[in-house]
């Protein structure tokens, strides 16, 4: 019988309906249906009632998600309030963490859907279960900063703030967290204590404290183990690309290792993970967080290459490996316990922040991988940056350290001359706070002495108030420090460098500033510009200047220099040829209406920035220096 191609059309239309689908064509797999509408009995990895338990998976790497399925236990009639963190330990802003929550639901362990209702930005409630509750969310991971979360198809890394849920009120839990690895990546690396079933990228945490301080770095790093004190330590370094010199890394850190434990004379943990993860634009800063026993640090795969940027990368890693002890453990009394939904308050972040960047160089130098001229360099650095911000007559450190909530990390355009920064001022007011202990002591005591005995007395859940640490400074001393600290600290009063450079041997020195020149000095006028598609803008006005009497604004653009049209590249070898007094007229541009501005130049700031040993300095002033820089043994 022949069939027409009606007939059998219409054949093949039925067997499709009664079947449901062409043998050939594979049902839909259950990791890209999205997380919320998957309704799957789930059976928890433990029944123990005070662990919650996370499964992490990343079935849309490519397009920088990462799925978490959490299971929370319950009892009989109880409804969860479930919070996420809005900003993470070691860097104060509010970030807003749950913002990157795009998709979430709730279902019980039968897989039935339960309800779930959020109740302010960062926490939802669930209605009462009798078991437990799994919870099913995906985030949005595409932050590479050492705060956030970052997934692609080559690598991940997390962090715990942004990621986990917990149940509000229940820090002290456990968390269990399982990884199911895309089969491209071998491996997850973090400080997180390992399950004790072994199996692999299964972690456990004794509370959410821990979590949250345990980034995981994902993919295929490169790991180079090494001990100091038989205590094992790792590297792991993801995005290399051949450029990086994993060898040279690991002998260097190692030395930073073993100059840090030297000097604190104690090992806090019983193991370390230095996450290093080059993936930064060349023209981006390195930048990395503290952790209880590891750190996350960005940087580039250049930066071996260079001398420079590699000894940067040197100092980053040693100050956040100095903060395992000035922070992790010793650290000011308001920033622990942790209070993970608002700000949390303290005027010691100069402690914090400055006094580890002071170390961090100066250990940098006692375990060789500084010489005396890269250590004064640097602190030179740190000087310029204190001596040029006009902030530092308006703002005290201990404010800086209060205000960094809502100033540090949101600078504008005035932020040079309202604002001072607790790292660079803090490192500076080290400094001085050492000389000034040597000193007085005859040499027989440091800030060294301080830092130990702090962390012997204060470190552990209690912490430090501000007052506490400046009299042990002043018993160490033995003599009252408070003057000093009012200064320094509290007060807004120019440094005086005087009595350390006397103590050491040094001087402060300005090569750029040349009085025998026999032309006349360039007048100045005091902005900060750059160049934007062929345009010159401001894009600072320093306060006390020329240009802020004139009424020069930031984000003016500049024309001309006396009817002469301003070129962006070379703009400020026009101005030079306009000696201090002269009355120079700028033809700028602001908000489209073209205007002239009048300012009469000043002469050039002479800022004294470059340490140097005094020619004249005496022997008892050169072993002064050397006992400061001395390599440890």
């Amino acid at each position: 019988m022949k069939w027409s191609r009606a007939a059998w059309l219409l054949i093949h239309a039925s067997l499709i309906l009664v079947i449901g689908c062409p043998p050939s064509r594979k049902p839909q797999s259950n990791e890209s249906v999205p997380a919320e509408k998957r309704q799957v009995r789930v059976k928890p990895r433990t029944q123990e009632p005070e662990i919650n338990q996370y499964t992490i998976r990343f079935p849309e790497r490519q397009r920088h998600y990462v799925e978490v399925e959490a299971i929370f236990p319950a009892s009989q009639g109880e409804t969860l309030e479930l919070a996420m963190a809005v900003w993470t330990p070691g860097s104060y802003l509010v970030r807003e963490y749950s913002r990157h929550i795009d998709r979430i639901a709730a279902f019980g362990l039968d897989g039935e859907p339960r309800t779930l209702e959020k109740t302010r930005k960062n926490r939802w409630r669930v209605e009462e279960s009798a078991d437990a509750v799994v919870v099913r969310y995906r985030i949005y991971a595409h932050d590479l900063s050492t705060r956030g979360n970052f997934v692609d198809s080559d690598f991940a890394f997390l962090n715990g703030a942004p990621t986990f849920l917990t149940v509000a009120g229940h820090l002290h839990r456990a968390h269990d967290v399982l990884i199911e690895l895309p089969k491209a990546w071998s491996q997850s690396v973090s400080g997180l204590p390992l399950h004790s079933d072994r199996t692999p990228h299964h972690y456990l945490a004794p509370d959410y404290d821990t979590l949250v301080d345990s980034p995981i770095v994902l993919g295929n790093p490169s790991v180079q183990d090494f001990r100091v004190d038989d205590v094992p330590h790792r590297l792991a370094t993801s995005g290399g690309r051949g450029l990086w010199d994993d060898q040279k890394a690991t002998r260097d850190v190692q030395k930073i290792v073993q100059s840090q434990i030297d000097f604190w004379d104690s090992v806090p943990y019983e193991d370390y993970v230095f996450l290093n993860v080059l993936e930064f634009n060349r023209r981006q800063r390195s930048t990395g967080l503290e952790h209880l026993n590891s750190t996350l640090i960005l940087a580039n795969p250049w930066a071996t290459k260079k001398r420079a940027s590699y000894k940067r990368w040197l100092s980053l890693v040693a100050h956040e490996f100095f903060h395992t002890w000035n922070v992790k453990r010793l650290r000011p009394k308001s920033l622990g316990p942790f209070d993970y939904e608002r700000e949390v308050y303290t005027r010691d972040l100069w402690i914090a922040e400055g006094l580890t960047s002071y170390y961090a160089d100066l250990l940098m130098r006692r375990a060789r991988l500084y010489d005396r001229n890269d250590f004064l360099a640097t602190l030179s650095t740190r000087i310029r940056a204190v001596e040029s911000a006009p902030g530092r007559l308006a703002q005290s450190l201990a404010d800086a350290s209060y205000d960094a909530w809502i100033k540090f990390y949101r600078p504008n355009e005035n932020t040079n001359n309202s604002t001072i920064s607790y790292y660079h001022k803090g490192a500076i007011v080290g400094f001085l706070l050492d000389a000034a202990i040597r000193k007085t002591t005859g040499g027989t005591k440091s800030l060294d002495h301080v830092m130990r005995m702090a962390f012997a007395r204060f470190s552990g859940a209690e912490g430090f108030q501000s007052n506490e640490f400046r009299a042990l400074a002043s018993q160490v001393a033995g003599r009252n420090l408070s003057t000093f600290f009012a200064n320094t600290v509290d007060g807004t009063t120019q440094l005086d460098y005087s009595d350390a450079l006397e103590w050491y041997g040094l001087r402060l020195v300005d090569p750029k500033h040349d009085d025998d020149d026999d032309d006349p000095p360039a007048g100045y006028l005091g902005i900060k510009t750059y160049s934007k598609q062929g345009r010159l803008l401001v894009r600072e006005v320093v306060a006390n200047t020329p240009a802020a009497s004139s009424g020069i604004s930031a984000g003016d653009e500049i024309l001309a220099v006396e009817n002469q049209r301003a070129d962006p590249e070379d703009w400020e070898v026009q101005l030079s040829y306009f000696p201090p007094g002269e009355t120079v007229t700028l033809l700028v541009s602001r908000r489209s209406h073209v205007r002239r501005v009048s300012a009469k130049l000043a002469r050039q700031p002479k800022r004294e920035y470059t340490l140097q040993v005094s020619p004249a300095a005496t022997l008892v002033q050169q072993e002064h220096l050397r006992s400061w820089l001395a390599p440890s043994n």
